[in-house]
């Protein structure tokens, strides 16, 4: 394929898409617009010279895209766009959020995104270890204030038995094998805080070790 007709699908490819995907909303498209640019450069073939690619996308300039015809790097070229990306971790969401906007504008969803490898979801905290394996573990809002059903208050004994017997099988259903003495350790503080005898609820079965 000849620079001059690369350029030209190129630019019909973001103009296009982005045409399309806002139908013909400014406010959508200014959004997709530069999402489109890097999706374009990833399905095509950049020069090496990426910075001077995107401007020429950008400004649909088709000389600066002509102009740009070193091929010999193409692999870093590709690997500098992805990379970008990588960076700009919100630009999926804006893709999504965009999308969902086109259905009706009331639309709206509450998203959480992952910190220092981290991820919580419902009481479940998920972690993601170096060699990217994951692991789990009890989760805890930062306001939680760790007070349940005392031991000593005037409820049924079923009710009361239900608080260690319940926090207890939480912990050896979620927690992988590394994190159980420690979950151990706080439900153990947490119950005696609570009234509850430690030695009583280990020695009716209810923890497992």
């Amino acid at each position: 394929m000849s620079i001059s007709k690369f350029g030209d699908n190129l630019t019909d490819l973001f103009v296009g898409l982005t045409i399309a995907q806002s139908d013909e909303n400014p406010k959508t498209s200014k959004i997709l617009r530069p999402i489109n640019e890097k999706l374009a450069i990833y399905t095509s073939k950049p020069s090496a010279n990426l910075k001077r690619f995107a401007d020429g996308l950008r400004n649909r300039r088709l000389s600066t895209i002509i102009s740009a015809r070193d091929y010999s790097q193409l692999k870093d070229a590709v690997r500098a766009a992805e990379d970008e990306e990588l960076g700009q971790p919100s630009s999926s969401n804006n893709i999504f959020n965009a999308t969902q906007r086109r259905v009706h504008s009331s639309i709206q969803f509450t998203t959480e995104k992952e910190k220092d490898g981290m991820l919580p979801f419902l009481d479940v905290l998920v972690s993601r270890g170096t060699d990217s394996r994951l692991s789990h573990t009890v989760y805890r809002k930062p306001t939680h204030t760790d007070r349940y059903l005392r031991a000593d208050s005037h409820h049924h004994p079923s009710y009361l038995a239900s608080v260690p017997r319940t926090l207890i099988n939480r912990a050896l259903n979620l927690c992988d094998p590394q994190y159980i003495d420690a979950e151990f350790d706080h439900l153990r503080q947490v119950l005696e805080n609570n009234g509850y005898n430690w030695r009583q609820c280990t020695r009716n079965g209810e923890l497992i070790k």
